[in-house]
């Protein structure tokens, strides 16, 4: 089961746009025990979280070419994230906390490419950090071409 809620304000000044968003999760999973086929014995789980996020995107417009209608958006991101209920986790030798690193920073930034009607694309980079035993990074590249 879940519930999710967000609210997002977009502001432009002339080139320049800024996003704000904020917004809560709250998750809770139930599994029941069974058996494996070799006879291993796996007990019953549940498992909750409850999220806070926070995050903001400014970006600015460049024109490069009026005739072609080429634009490019180089922008920032950042996000905050808190969770506010944590399970436990059943592991082989017993319950355990997750670690103790309930706050998680993203940092990030990107670049939209967009031309009048032909082709936009996407370019974005992004990281975790704030995270005990947790690493991520994440690339992205998306191209769209109308015909």
């Amino acid at each position: 089961y879940f519930v999710a809620t967000n609210i997002s304000l977009l502001n432009e000044w002339e080139r320049f746009a800024f996003t704000a968003s904020g917004g809560m999760l709250w998750a809770q999973s139930f599994e029941d025990a069974f058996v494996e086929s070799d006879g291993t014995q796996v007990g019953s789980r549940r498992s909750e979280l409850g999220t806070l996020r926070f995050s903001f995107q400014p970006s600015y417009l460049f024109d490069l070419d009026p005739e072609t209608g080429l634009f490019l958006e180089p922008y920032l991101r950042g996000e905050f994230s808190y969770d506010i209920v944590m399970s436990k986790v059943n592991t082989p030798t017993g319950v355990t906390d997750h670690p103790n690193d309930r706050s998680a920073y993203v940092v990030g930034g990107g670049l939209n490419v967009f031309s009048a009607g032909f082709f936009s694309g996407n370019l974005a980079a992004s990281t975790v950090v704030g995270r005990e035993k947790y690493r991520e990074v994440n690339v992205l590249g998306t191209v769209r071409m109308s015909f």
